[in-house]
């Protein structure tokens, strides 16, 4: 509204921005209105992954991070859980200081551990369901995957590939 009184005045549009404490491009910005086909920062890119082959425990595992305060300022741990998709049930929960790549390694072989899965061969692995983190696109993390055989869920429209691309 003040925009509109401003320019009724006969101010210019970058006239009418200065007055308000705007910088010319804002002004324009905001009449233009909102862009639709834009993507808006945090939303998801891709579509989602095919879960529909997880019919039975230990077929398909996720993980998630929860960041945990601790009584420093600016200091947190980091507590990374492994979870069955199928059953829900919580199969590793270690914590870390850092948020890094390394840090997936032993939530996979301590899932591995505590399911009795070490023993069988890896092709019997659960897959892994990624959620596109930094960690879970990782170098690091890929080899580790075709290592050890747990890979993501099959990819529909091609060969099923594990998330190492081999």
């Amino acid at each position: 509204m003040a925009v509109r009184e401003a320019r009724q005045s006969g101010l210019r549009p970058a006239q009418a921005a200065r007055a308000l404490g705007l910088s010319a491009r804002t002004l324009q910005r905001w009449q233009a209105g909102p862009v639709p086909s834009q993507r808006r920062r945090g939303e998801p890119v891709g579509a989602k992954p095919d879960t529909s082959f997880a019919q039975q425990p230990n077929s398909l595992w996720c993980r998630d991070i929860t960041q945990l305060r601790t009584t420093q300022p600016w200091v947190c741990l980091h507590l990374s859980v492994l979870l069955d998709w199928v059953s829900r049930k919580v199969l590793a929960w270690p914590l870390a200081e850092t948020l890094e790549s390394r840090e997936l390694l032993p939530l996979w072989d301590q899932g591995l551990q505590n399911e009795g899965l070490l023993e069988v061969p890896p092709h019997v692995y659960p897959r892994s369901l990624p959620d596109r983190g930094t960690q879970m696109r990782s170098r690091l993390t890929r080899r580790f995957f075709a290592r050890t055989g747990v890979g993501g869920p099959p990819r529909p429209q091609s060969p099923a590939r594990d998330c190492a691309g081999t």
